[in-house]
């Protein structure tokens, strides 16, 4: 303890002091004290490394989180019975509060637990219910705690009535149709194992804490084949002779990562390991050969307490591979049409993944308590926009409609578009803190204005992890009538850039009228709701949304106008991308003025109506009430605090696993840029939106912009069209007529004339 040895004058003592005696025996105390805290941990250590030695599906994480007695961890739904009951099981160490928890069918509540309800260790509860939980082909069931958080769900399958639908409490997680034993113990016995399409999986697909026996059966007379990586099975495939074992498998020798980088010598980033399930494809073939049944079900196992998907659900998408790595044909690499267009010189926008090509998948869906609620056969296929040639790219989900609706009560459905699409963006040029548009929509609650409705999830696509994701559901009917109460009301939309017969009139007559004269703003009033647009413009402009053209934005509104409030018949305007915002670059500072962005002042739309007075004053009274409630301090401090709670965890993992080592220092800091912006952007919004309204329009000036950019895009294009016709010419001594190479360069044109999207 070198602190005892210096001095003040630098000369030894002679003599002990009273104070020094007393410093030294605090100092051996001290020392007792670490050394006893250091046995603690390496026992406490050497205990979870036995754990994990007698259980290497489990993390370190797996055995620190289940330490915690919860409720959600802990209760089990141990059967269903078509006899109007449920019961439940804890399967924990310590008596669970069940008090006021509810228990629904779909979107039903069937049942609720009276207070001062407690399960003990070991200890079953039967639950009586309003209605049959297990009458429909897809039942889904689930427990919502006495704050209305959804802690258990479970997809029920159609139960005979002499039957119940349940677990065995082993260690191989069987389920199936057994004898009822209400209030005790379920027994393997006679259990038969529920089908999916045909075979029966003695185990649902789902996320375990540990390994087990998975078991398969089918008709007599006929063999199994099946694979465990996502390949679809054939008769080549490993046939079926006994149970198989389902374990974690996360490592550093994932397949599909590697693949998707496509140039294995470059020197590009590779994670170190990839979480990882196991997906087991199945088939049904008689004596005749002919193959009579199909099956999937994806397996997690060590994963469910993992802190990188908590509180997430989690989508797994399996296809074959081929489908998306294939050299030809595969969506997700550049392949073939890449290295055609490469070596012919085309320019950059080639790749299969341009080709708008779609192949068929199967979408299982687990609730953020990592229970499955749905799934369902779909087709894949790649979003063309601005992320398509990264190594993250966004994903749409086609399905049918009306066979998803079976599963009510899953929050799957919520995701999923009028046209039974589920579109999946992975954060744009936010990819480092995944936060900005999520931020940003939840900020705009309660506000006339509309964003996306990002919601994220994590992605596993072939039983490997693909990263963090948002659920972005397009703006359709269904979004419009749920986010302003509308019901069944006919809604008409005006797409991003789209047209609309009703739209174009309003814009033709913001922009060939002088709106200074007030009947003329008046008769603007009864088009659209100017308190909404002003509304939109303030939002983007106190985000520092760059680049942002308001004609550009979508809009919306009821095809009658005999209502009132939202119900009005006038037009009313939603965001499109917000990642572009909050301090993200030099062009994103909470000291830029984004109003003199050209994308503003080349808006005839916005500058007509800046000559009028009373929406001028409007401007400036929205943006001080933007500043005082969604942008308020309390507000967006405890609003980002959930949105970082959320997903900082999931976009450090994601990050790790696609482009470097991501650390929780790293997202802090990045995070810093969103806190100072936020912190410090009210006083100069606020003079910047006063300067903007005292001003006031300049149309002339907007037209004289919009000419000069329009003969700029043309003078762009037409470029553009002499390079296409450049490369066209120097093909002449090629044979375009080969049969792969020539259908590819077609499809690729193709793709490349729909225009790109933006997303994230």
């Amino acid at each position: 303890m070198s602190f005892l040895n210096k001095k003040r004058d630098d000369k030894p003592d002679k003599k002990l002091e009273k104070k020094d005696i007393a410093i030294i025996i605090l100092s051996v105390l001290s020392l007792i004290l670490l050394i006893i805290i250091v046995c603690f941990s390496k026992q406490r250590d050497r205990q979870i490394a036995e754990y994990l030695q007698e259980n290497k599906d489990f993390t370190t994480d797996d055995v620190l989180v289940s330490n915690s007695h919860t409720l959600e961890t802990y209760i089990v739904i141990s059967e269903v019975s078509p006899e109007k009951w449920v019961e439940l099981y804890n399967s924990g160490t310590e008596p669970l509060d069940i008090s006021g928890v509810e228990i629904y069918l779909g979107d039903k509540k069937i049942a609720a637990i009276s207070d001062d309800t407690s399960l003990k260790k070991d200890q079953y509860y039967v639950v009586d219910v309003s209605v049959n939980p297990c009458a429909l082909d897809k039942n889904v069931l689930f427990l919502k705690n006495k704050d209305g958080k959804v802690i258990k769900s479970i997809l029920v399958p159609k139960t005979p009535t002499e039957k119940s639908y349940g677990c065995v409490m082993d260690e191989n997680n069987t389920w199936g149709y057994l004898s009822s034993t209400k209030g005790k113990a379920n027994s393997d016995k006679d259990i038969e194992y529920a089908k999916y399409n045909g075979i029966s999986f003695s185990t649902p697909g789902g996320f375990y804490n540990g390994s087990f026996l998975l078991t398969l059966s089918c008709d007599e007379g006929e063999k199994i084949y099946y694979t465990t990586d996502g390949t679809t099975p054939t008769k080549d495939s490993a046939e079926y002779s006994g149970p198989i074992k389902i374990t974690n498998q996360s490592g550093s020798k994932y397949k599909y990562a590697a693949l998707a980088m496509e140039y294995k010598a470059s020197e590009g980033y590779f994670p170190e390991s990839v979480d990882a399930g196991l997906v087991v494809r199945a088939i049904a073939v008689d004596a005749k050969g002919n193959v009579t049944k199909e099956a999937t079900q994806s397996y997690y196992v060590g994963l469910k307490q993992d802190s990188d998907y908590t509180d997430i659900p989690v989508l797994s998408i399996c296809t074959d591979p081929e489908n998306l790595f294939d050299y030809e044909n595969g969506i997700y690499v550049s392949g073939r049409t890449g290295e055609d267009a490469l070596i012919q010189e085309l320019g950059a926008k080639y790749g299969n993944y341009y080709n708008k090509w779609k192949k068929p998948a199967i979408i299982e869906y687990f609730e953020p308590s990592k229970d499955k609620t749905f799934e369902i056969n779909s087709d894949i296929s790649i979003i063309i926009d601005d992320v398509t040639f990264t190594k993250q790219k966004n994903i749409r989900i086609s399905m049918d409609k009306q066979e998803s609706s079976i599963y009510e009560g899953s929050s799957a459905i919520d995701h999923i578009t009028d046209s039974g699409e589920i579109v999946l963006v992975q954060g744009g040029v936010d990819n480092d803190l995944k936060i900005r548009s999520y931020l940003l929509s939840n900020l705009a609650d309660g506000l006339s204005i509309a964003t996306y409705n990002y919601s994220p999830c994590s992605l596993f696509i072939d039983g490997e992890y693909w990263g963090l994701y948002f659920f972005k559901p397009d703006y359709d009917i269904k979004y419009i009538q749920n986010r302003y109460n509308l019901g069944d009301q006919e809604i008409i939309i005006r797409d991003w850039k789209g047209y609309n017969s009703d739209f174009e009139l309003l814009v033709n007559y913001v922009r060939n009228t002088d709106l200074s004269v007030e009947a003329n703003y008046n008769e603007v009033k009864t088009m659209m709701d100017v308190e909404n647009y002003a509304e939109f413009i303030c939002y983007n402009m106190y985000v520092g949304n760059y680049p942002f053209a308001p004609k550009d934005s979508a809009a919306w509104k009821t095809a009658s106008s005999d209502g009132t409030g939202y119900a009005d018949g006038r037009w009313r305007f939603m965001c499109e991308s917000l990642q572009n915002t909050l301090g993200i670059d030099q062009y994103h500072t909470a000291s830029i003025d984004s109003f003199i962005q050209m994308g503003m002042q080349r808006d005839v739309f916005l500058q007509s109506l800046l000559m009028n007075d009373e929406f001028c004053n409007l401007l400036v009274s929205k943006m001080n009430t933007l500043s005082s409630t969604s942008f308020s301090e309390e507000k967006w401090t405890v609003t980002l605090e959930n949105a970082v709670s959320l997903i900082k965890k999931p976009a450090i993992a994601s990050k790790n696993r696609f482009f470097s080592k991501g650390t929780e220092a790293s997202y802090n800091n990045s995070l810093e840029y969103v806190t100072d912006f936020l912190s410090t952007r009210k006083d100069y919004i606020l003079q910047y939106t006063k300067e903007i309204a005292e001003k006031g329009g300049d149309v002339a000036a907007a037209l004289e912009l919009e000419r000069i950019n329009e003969e700029k895009e043309k003078a762009k294009n037409m470029n553009n069209a002499e390079t296409d016709e450049e490369n066209l010419t120097d093909e002449a001594g090629i044979d375009a007529e080969t049969e792969t190479g020539g259908e590819n360069l077609q499809q690729s044109e193709t793709g490349e004339d729909v225009g790109v999207e933006v997303n994230g």
